[in-house]
């Protein structure tokens, strides 16, 4: 089907020979002989049938404008309290709640994201749900010391990271040296990270936006807090389970500033980016006792050690801290399950949210970073 432009184009052509063949006959003050007026009179019919052809075509272009303006979009935000009650209660899912549902789990993505679906009476609905990780970026001091955490992953990851360059000064047209530089990949596979909370029955037939957001907060910190603990500990890994940053590595007693200065400066000979601490309270308690030599100001002061940022966490070991360079930690985040049971806790009146995340943690550098302890 010819498009209306085109339509368009060829009739000013077919115009433009009608009129040239008049205007030869004026010009030559005669009037078309037998032939001339067989080929007018076909080009004069081949116009009318295009007009004809435009006339529908535009029609045609009207009625599907028409159509389109009449199709409305809505907005809608899914709701996580509300999808629960409707699969616990065998209720028909609505419009949002199916764009996130599959197979009777709720399957959230770790960033926020939309997904549009048909909706009643012709319309399009934009489903809005809520990152359901943010707590890691807002809450994890691993995401303020700077850790590189990537959402949305589908599937296994490689994340290329580059050692060991060099560079050397040579003459105008002396070849380059080679740099030695070793580009690795770190591998990122899902492992699942698991917990559940119960909600009351009585809690479930609520409307509430904020115990909403309680539940959610709940579930994403519960998570967050054992992911945390396992990147700060010292385990070894296993195929179900990220190693911790402190694997292999004892920590220093550390009594005065010059232990912490010493171990700040075996990070920084490691040719690393900008340091950070992470402590456990204990931890925290012991430091700010110290001072500098010869004068009574206080190593940590401002939420800092030696003018480093230190941030606070019980995920660290007791009476411990960690010092480094703390993007060279990498997370990988893939999307969330939940699962609605509705049997094991029948008996108690309360519903139990079993949520699957998976998650994975590599670093980069493992020598970025030491281990300090204050008893």
């Amino acid at each position: 089907m010819r498009s209306l432009i085109e339509l368009n184009e060829l009739r000013d052509t077919i115009v433009e020979e009608l009129k040239c063949m008049i205007e030869n006959g004026k010009s030559e003050q005669r009037e078309l002989n037998e032939e001339e007026r067989a080929s007018f009179d076909a080009k004069l019919g081949e116009l009318k049938a295009l007009d004809t052809e435009i006339r529908e075509a535009r029609e045609n272009q009207e009625s599907i404008t028409k159509k389109f303006n009449q199709v409305t979009m809505e907005k809608k935000e899914f709701n996580l309290l509300k999808a629960v009650r409707n699969i616990a209660n065998g209720n028909e899912l609505s419009v949002e709640e199916r764009a996130f549902v599959e197979n009777g789990k709720i399957k959230l993505p770790t960033e926020r994201r939309s997904a549009i679906v048909a909706g009643a009476n012709g319309a399009t609905v934009e489903v809005e749900v809520k990152d359901m990780f943010a707590a890691l970026r807002d809450n994890s001091v691993l995401a303020s010391a700077g850790a590189r955490i990537y959402t949305g992953l589908k599937g296994n990851v490689k994340v290329p990271v580059l050692t060991g360059a060099t560079a050397s000064w040579e003459g105008e047209t002396a070849a380059a040296p080679d740099g030695a530089a070793a580009v690795t990949a770190l591998n990122l596979s899902p492992k699942r990270l698991t917990c559940y909370v119960d909600i009351s029955n009585q809690a479930l037939i609520q409307d509430s936006a904020s115990l909403q957001a309680a539940i959610e907060n709940d579930l994403a910190m519960a998570v967050v807090e054992k992911l945390q603990k396992t990147v700060l500990g010292n385990g070894a890994g296993t195929l179900t389970q990220p190693a911790g940053i402190c694997k292999g590595k004892e920590a220093t007693t550390i009594t005065d500033f010059k232990g912490i200065a010493t171990l700040e400066s075996k990070v920084e000979e490691k040719n690393v980016g900008a340091i950070s601490y992470i402590m456990s309270p204990k931890a925290k308690a012991g430091i700010r006792s110290l001072t500098f030599p010869k004068t009574t100001s206080l190593v940590y002061a401002g939420g800092e050690v030696d003018g480093v940022p230190a941030y606070v966490s019980n995920s660290v070991a007791q009476g411990q801290y960690i010092v480094g360079d703390f993007s060279n930690v990498i997370i990988g985040v893939w999307d969330v399950e939940i699962t609605v049971d509705t049997m094991s806790q029948q008996v108690n009146g309360a519903v139990r949210l079993v949520v699957n995340g998976y998650y994975d943690a590599q670093y980069a550098h493992t020598d970025a970073f030491e281990v300090g302890s204050l008893s």
